[in-house]
């Protein structure tokens, strides 16, 4: 899933200091380009601006939910890499799915003015 990016290795460390709060530019600065490289991969199509934005929306979701951050850990058997790129796909997919949406509603909302 990730192969073709590389990811920094995982500071468990690290992970579960930003899950109780600390930590946290740390985990930003470490993870937010992978997590950009990833999604440009996964979504060439898309603009990188919007891209970046998924990224941000991730990485503060994940910072404001830290019981999210604390469900990954070396435990579960999963990479933390995984982990983020899951929740970035989901995050990227339900955000063009939105915007596309709404470009339709509004081109319809415009057809039908005709």
């Amino acid at each position: 899933m990730t192969g073709a990016i590389p990811f920094p290795p995982t500071r468990w460390s690290l992970v579960g200091q930003a899950a109780i709060g600390k930590a946290t530019n740390e985990l930003v600065e470490r993870y937010a380009d992978c997590l950009a490289r990833y999604l440009r991969l996964r979504f060439p199509a898309e603009k990188p601006h919007e891209l970046e934005d998924v990224v941000q929306e991730v990485l503060v979701h994940l910072l404001e939910h830290p019981e999210l951050l604390a469900t990954a850990s070396p435990r579960s058997g999963g990479k933390f890499r995984y982990f983020l790129a899951t929740v970035a796909l989901n995050q990227a997919r339900n955000a063009f799915r939105s915007h596309w949406r709404q470009q339709h509603r509004e081109q319809a909302h415009d057809d039908h003015r005709l």
